[in-house]
């Protein structure tokens, strides 16, 4: 029996200052109104702040690399741009670039839907059978095993570490947002998506409970590809439906949940399911920035950064003012000095 097995690892990347790509992200987003694009987001978060960039991807590689040596390839799927990469890793074969269309239908292109992106990641040739996903904004601040990941028991059977929660918390607030006016209760896209999504299972799969349906938390995703193809296979109508959207708007499916879900339900054994606790808040850190406007409301976060020495990272929407700290961070954590000096 093998006591590893070839892991790859793919990023998500989008730098939404490209001039072409924002003209062509505005001649789509002009066709849906203001309301509909920004849909329920928190206070604070617009659909612009999706697509920031402030040269995450080149920390978040090097943080693989340094902390993850035993991934095989790092994958990175971006919409004809040029990620700021080491190039040696480029030239070495471990890190390649990977087009839209490469892997997503042409009938949903050009996308800026990360759910429909992230819905045909497994479509990447020459993809491992079992691969990790991170989010640019996601890193490594201390080294991870395939053992945090997964696990081969005797007859050889692989069961990954599914690091979630229960869905259900969000279909109670999508109920109750329901029934009180939007300035008492207001879901927002996140919750409202994972409440869809587990609709959707729960109508498609009928032996399925509420308290069968889990979210993954906000950190690097474990995927099977033989999951992947056979969800894509089954509920094909639904992923064709969110695909057909170039944003993600009202009605959106979290393909994340429903991935996890029957993974669970198909492949994994109990001891595979790890929910949020005490020991998986000891692996993952997450630093939201959503509500930091200047720098100053912004130090008190980075001073958690600084301090965290999480196996997982996650620093969700950084703005662009804060690009200096977060370069004199990631230097600090001896991951390097920026490729591009401007963002």
């Amino acid at each position: 029996m093998p006591e590893s097995i070839p892991i790859d690892m793919v990023f998500t990347y989008v730098d939404g200052g490209d001039p072409e790509h924002r003209i062509k992200r505005d001649l789509y987003a002009d066709r849906h109104s203001a309301e509909e694009l920004n849909f329920d987001r928190e206070p604070g978060k617009s659909i612009d702040m999706l697509y920031t960039n402030v040269g995450e991807i080149t920390y978040s590689v090097r943080s693989v690399l340094k902390y993850l040596p035993w991934i095989r390839t790092v994958y990175i799927v971006t919409d004809q741009q040029t990620p700021p990469v080491d190039q040696h890793f480029i030239d070495s074969g471990r890190v390649r670039i990977v087009d839209h269309t490469d892997l997503i239908p042409s009938e949903y292109l050009p996308t800026f839907n990360s759910v429909a992106i992230e819905s045909c990641l497994h479509r990447i040739e020459g993809l491992s059978e079992i691969f990790l996903y991170n989010n640019d904004d996601c890193l490594h601040f201390s080294p991870v095993t395939q053992s945090m990941l997964y696990s081969i028991d005797g007859t050889g059977t692989i069961s990954l570490m599914l690091y979630s929660y229960w869905a259900s918390v969000h279909h109670l607030q999508h109920i109750i947002s329901d029934l009180l006016p939007k300035s008492w209760f207001n879901i927002n896209a996140h919750a409202m998506s994972i409440s869809n999504a587990s609709a959707q299972l729960i109508r498609h799969y009928q032996d399925l409970k509420w308290l069968d349906i889990i979210v993954p938390v906000h950190m690097t995703f474990i995927i099977r590809k033989r999951t992947a193809f056979r969800l894509e296979n089954e509920l094909s109508d639904a992923l064709h439906t969110c695909r057909l959207h170039r944003f993600r708007t009202r009605g959106m499916l979290s393909y994340a949940t429903m991935l996890y879900t029957v993974e669970k339900k198909w492949h994994t054994t109990s001891s595979g399911l790890k929910l949020y606790g005490g020991g998986v808040k000891k692996l993952h850190h997450a630093f939201n920035f959503v509500r930091s406007h200047s720098v100053l409301e912004s130090r008190a976060v980075w001073q958690k950064v600084v301090c965290s020495s999480a196996p997982f990272v996650c620093l969700n929407n950084m703005k662009s003012f804060e690009y200096g700290t977060f370069i004199s961070v990631m230097r600090e954590k001896g991951l390097g000095e920026p490729i591009v000096h401007q963002i």
